[in-house]
């Protein structure tokens, strides 16, 4: 399926290049992220032309944004238009972003290398395009994993994809006494108002000696992003009133053609202050 993009899409092909060239690159990852987006495509109906318009439309409108984050410093959120895309272009995006942006590859890898110490009991809040699901399958100790995966949008196909997972089609809460050894938050913190409750909320679900994955963004405009992570350590302060602590941290930066915004993600694996 990739060939076939790039083969049609020099901006893809261009952007592929990057990541090839890159000391980042894991092509096993790429080999993982071609199966997935043929068999995506396959079952929702969508033509190469049809994908790489769907990115190309993503791209350009993030672009956009950006240009106005650094003539406002306000995300389009802050704005009183609202924006809706269709879920399937949403999953493009994301897709594809892991062999076009080096960022989200990187980013990716972080959880493949996770995912190679985890086995069973894992909740998913934020499931997506379903991607951290085939990476767990794919990479996890146990090829029978215990997973429930909350989004408040879920492609009908994930469940057919994935039949061994419980899918929730709404917001998490703890509401009760369920435990989770491995609980996985991935770029959704961004996404809420008060993304402190939610992490609050999965401490509760983490088992005593759990692990909790999860993303921060900071400067990354996009229409739907609610929270900026400005500042690391206020995060990182708020992690120590909820009693997490952190047993490892990645910054990964964005680099963009056209703008340097310093927009970044930080991966982080939390676990529960014990002391």
């Amino acid at each position: 399926m990739l060939s076939e993009l790039f083969k049609f899409d020099r901006f893809l092909r261009i952007e592929n290049k990057k990541l090839l060239d890159s000391v980042h690159c894991n092509m096993n990852l790429i080999t993982l992220i071609d199966d997935y987006l043929d068999s995506y495509a396959k079952e929702n109906n969508l033509t190469i032309p049809t994908i790489i318009k769907k990115y190309l439309d993503f791209i350009s409108l993030y672009s956009k944004h950006i240009d106005l984050f650094v003539r406002t410093k306000k995300y389009p959120a802050e704005f009183s238009y609202q924006i809706e895309i269709e879920r399937t272009e949403y999953d493009i995006a994301l897709i594809l972003s892991a062999v076009t942006s080096i960022h989200r590859h990187i980013l990716l890898n972080q959880i493949v290398e996770f995912c190679s110490t985890i086995h069973d009991n894992i909740l998913i809040v934020g499931v997506g395009s379903g991607i951290e699901l085939e990476i767990i399958k794919n990479y996890s100790q146990s090829q029978e994993v215990f997973i429930d995966a909350f989004d408040i949008d879920i492609n009908p196909w994930l469940k057919r994809k994935f039949p061994l997972v419980n899918f929730y089609q709404k917001e998490f809460d703890f509401t009760h006494d369920k435990k989770y050894s491995f609980i996985f938050l991935i770029e959704i913190l961004e996404h809420l108002k008060t993304p402190f409750k939610l992490l609050r909320d999965c401490k509760r679900a983490l088992e005593k000696d759990g692990k909790l994955v999860t993303t921060t963004a900071r400067n990354i405009p996009q229409f739907d992003h609610l929270y900026n992570f400005t500042h690391d350590s206020r995060f990182e302060n708020e992690l120590n009133e909820i009693d997490l602590i952190i047993e490892k941290k990645v910054e990964i930066p964005h680099h963009f053609q056209s703008q340097n915004i310093e927009a970044k993600n930080t991966y982080y694996i939390l676990k529960s202050n014990l002391l």
